[in-house]
């Protein structure tokens, strides 16, 4: 593989650029009224060159909902394979949602995956990638809660539920954070998982990094 260049480094900086306007239009003005002139005003270049990046509105819209996907299925990997039990393993998957979902622009996300998911005409390849990727957070979480109720780690309740508490404890948060003006305080990990966990789970916690 070739090195890149030092034109390769601006193309992929002025790229990423866009994405960002594009995140932040998106999350303001919704999908149905976002124009591709919105984003390059926001990106403060010209349509023009914005056509050089992206085809149209939908493949920068789709390329958003890629990330957005890659990344939260990314956080759900790290959270089945930490070390140290089931607990362990749902304090890793909120850590790195407040941590680093949440940093920055990061819970714009989520109003993009909102608006993937409820929106009825959206670019086909979003909706390949949400047929895609569809059932995999459910895949994923699911065997670790079945194994923390057989360690006595999670609530004895429908698996099914707990995994659906803990997807909306991550969208609620997710929500109020990108409302909000001033970002308001997270919760400590342990105190959002005691609605999961038994005592034995929270136990296990103890030494785990204290949520910031």
């Amino acid at each position: 593989m070739s090195p890149r260049t030092t034109d390769d480094q601006a193309h992929d900086k002025k790229r990423q650029a866009i994405l960002l306007s594009a995140l932040r239009v998106f999350a303001r003005e919704g999908y149905g009224s976002t124009r591709i002139q919105d984003i390059a005003n926001e990106a403060g270049t010209s349509s023009a060159l914005l056509y050089h990046y992206f085809r149209d509105r939908d493949a920068v819209f789709s390329e958003l909902v890629r990330l957005a996907t890659a990344s939260s299925l990314g956080a759900f990997d790290l959270a089945v394979s930490a070390p140290g039990g089931p607990a362990r393993g749902l304090y890793v998957l909120f850590d790195t949602v407040f941590h680093y979902a949440f940093a920055g622009d990061g819970p714009l996300f989520f109003l993009i995956m909102i608006q993937a998911m409820t929106f009825r005409r959206i670019p086909s390849e979003v909706q390949a990638l949400l047929e895609a990727s569809g059932g995999s957070y459910v895949t994923k979480l699911l065997p670790l809660i079945v194994a923390g109720q057989a360690c006595g780690e999670v609530r004895d309740a429908d698996p099914l539920s707990v995994v659906g508490t803990i997807l909306a404890l991550i969208q609620g948060f997710a929500i109020v954070q990108a409302q909000s003006v001033d970002r308001l305080p997270l919760p400590a990990i342990a105190e959002v998982l005691r609605c999961v966990l038994t005592e034995k789970g929270i136990e296990a916690l103890k030494g785990a990094k204290k949520n910031e």
